[in-house]
């Protein structure tokens, strides 16, 4: 039970402090023994490797301006990466959305530990500047894909830098069909994030993938990366999708000083987070019989293309045949895409992304 796991005794100084209504510090509440853990819907956790008041600080400052407040605090999770493990997979079984930040990537192995029970097969994103894989060394790739080749079907790594990546790591992941996005590519059109991670059921963010003068709290300054306001757009991007069951923002190190400004951008990528979990459309599974169907006859390809547009949301789905056999679309044999897969389509034109699907197949 998670009674037996957190500790939030080490931030009731933060909650003994007076704010004003609208804001988090007034509104957000530690978990205690009594509570019914089962009607919530979003959990804030932190791994026991440091002390993580200085973001808390900086979260309970902000103003709270969603309908809903149905969010605990959990605290500092005992047990090492064990008792998160086991936390998290409390948290995903009841349908609580937990929002984890750690230093370390192991933070993401033990977030997918949570899942080994599950049958369905899963997707898993990482926002990274790195490929954590080697042909010689246990990276946290090389132990995704290792430990658990039953249940990883597919992977995404979101703004990746040329530089810092052996090619033979970028050729082997590609050579698994798996979608690899550089950093400058996403840059150019940050809104294509949104289809790559709507299919995402658990993602890991890394505060080394951001700018190290944005966020220089981090285990891995980097020079290049994501601004801060980008990165708070793709967790919003990210937490809008129904499926996405679980965040992890990791490569925080709070012993570093910067006059609390790492610990307010966190802050504001847990508000991000959550304002996104709050705008969800309730589109998972898609039901097609609710969407608008668009055929675009072939032209350079062997046959029609199925598109389908949510009036809800305004996003976009694709379908096209033998979509059921692949493992990971059984449940959904839908892919997302944009407006602008469509109109390349029209164009006779097929996107890079959906041809690496295509060929998944």
């Amino acid at each position: 039970m998670l009674e037996h796991l957190s500790n939030i005794s080490l931030y009731n100084n933060l909650y003994q402090q007076d704010y004003q209504s609208f804001k988090y510090g007034y509104l957000l509440r530690p978990f205690h023994k009594s509570q019914d853990p089962t009607s919530l819907k979003i959990a804030l956790l932190n791994t026991d490797e440091h002390d993580y008041s200085e973001f808390r600080k900086a979260l309970f400052q902000l103003a709270h301006n969603f309908k809903a407040i149905d969010i605990v605090d959990l605290g500092q999770i005992k047990g090492g990466f064990i008792g998160l493990t086991e936390t998290v997979d409390y948290l995903v079984k009841h349908k609580i959305f937990p929002i984890i930040i750690g230093k370390d990537k192991q933070v993401v192995d033990s977030q997918f530990r949570a899942y080994e029970h599950q049958r369905d097969l899963l997707h898993l994103t990482l926002v990274d500047s790195h490929l954590d894989w080697s042909e010689k060394d246990s990276l946290l790739i090389n132990k995704l894909l290792e430990r658990h080749p039953n249940i990883l079907a597919n992977f995404s790594c979101v703004g990746y830098q040329l530089h810092y990546c052996n090619p033979v790591a970028i050729d082997f992941l590609k050579d698994k069909f798996f979608e690899l996005f550089r950093l400058s590519k996403i840059q150019q059109h940050l809104a294509d994030i949104e289809p790559i991670v709507r299919n995402t059921d658990l993602l890991g963010f890394n505060l080394a993938s951001i700018k190290s003068s944005d966020a220089p709290c981090t285990t891995h300054p980097n020079p290049n990366g994501f601004f801060a306001t980008e990165a708070c757009k793709i967790l919003r991007y990210a937490t809008m999708s129904d499926q996405l069951s679980s965040l992890s923002i990791f490569g925080y190190d709070p012993t570093l000083a910067d006059h609390g400004q790492t610990a307010q951008l966190v802050a504001q990528l847990i508000w991000y987070a959550i304002s996104g979990f709050y705008a969800r459309k309730g589109e998972y599974p898609v039901d097609t019989d609710r969407l608008t169907k668009y055929v675009v006859e072939p032209t350079h390809h062997d046959y029609p293309l199925t598109f389908f547009k949510s009036s809800k949301s305004e996003r976009w789905w694709l379908w096209v045949p033998k979509l059921e056999i692949h493992p990971i679309y059984q449940h959904q044999p839908l892919i997302p895409c944009s407006y602008q897969d469509y109109q390349k389509a029209c164009d006779g034109e097929i996107s890079a992304r959906l041809l690496r699907i295509f060929s998944q197949f």
